[in-house]
């Protein structure tokens, strides 16, 4: 599993209330991933990205931004890191897990469907907002580990995408982001919350970066665990027993 696939995994799982008096014992799940969308053309180092749960570069061609990518993964350290690209073969997928790519975002009109056979990438498929019922419902039969609804065109959210959203959200099953405009606040990641994704992808320029992921960082991390609980989504949610309860058990009267 890619990395971003288990951040995304843990952020979609509803909050759990821990048993007992010593509920420190259980960590806090993310509220929502936060995913940095950056050019390859001149990323930044690591430092300015500090907050960013994993990186997602753009790159229009793989075997002309080979040199670009390479620098752009040695920047990054130890952030996940993925493109968004809408076309690879075999041999370009090798590339990317050499550099130490963790995921691939890419939408379905152009990407080949050998992409779906891939097991050590994740994959992420892009879809608009206004995708119709039955090709989102369809999603759920390949083997992607992640959807990004695209929504960054508009300055601010409006009432008519977040229902697109809430409609994505009730059908496709596995977890998914949406790409928010780069000047998006609280509003909307409240709303995003509060529609059941579990992730928000932001493209963000080179001026003021650090201090604007910080931003976005302290506004998902004051969002509540508890989140939207889809019907087909729902399943048996278990008191759990922190550790230090769990040890007591087992001690003799």
């Amino acid at each position: 599993m890619s990395q971003l696939a288990a951040k995304l995994k843990e952020a979609a799982r509803p909050g759990v209330q821990p048993l007992g008096f010593k509920t420190h014992a259980a960590a806090r799940a993310p509220a929502l991933v936060l995913v940095a969308r950056l050019s390859a053309d001149n990323m930044p180092p690591a430092t300015a990205l500090e907050g960013a749960d994993a990186v997602l570069i753009d790159i229009n061609d793989l075997n002309a931004q080979a040199e670009q990518l390479r620098a752009a993964a040695k920047s990054l350290g130890q952030i996940p890191w993925g493109v968004m690209v809408n076309r690879a073969d075999r041999g370009q997928t090798e590339q990317l897990k050499e550099a130490g790519c963790d995921f691939v975002a890419f939408p379905a009109d152009e990407m080949l469907v050998g992409i779906l056979k891939e097991e050590e990438l994740g994959k992420v498929i892009i879809v608009p907002a206004a995708l119709e019922d039955g090709l989102a419902a369809a999603i759920n039969e390949i083997s992607a580990d992640a959807a990004i609804i695209q929504c960054e065109e508009e300055a601010s959210l409006t009432v008519r995408s977040l229902l697109s959203i809430l409609r994505l959200t009730d059908i496709i099953e596995i977890p998914v982001l949406v790409s928010l405009s780069p000047g998006s606040g609280q509003e909307e990641i409240e709303a995003m919350r509060q529609a059941g994704v579990a992730g928000i992808v932001l493209p963000l320029g080179q001026g003021h970066l650090a201090t604007r992921i910080k931003e976005l960082r302290q506004l998902v991390d004051t969002l509540p665990v508890e989140r939207k609980t889809h019907p087909h989504k729902k399943a048996a949610l278990l008191p759990v027993i922190g550790i230090e309860d769990e040890a007591s058990l087992d001690e003799e009267p």
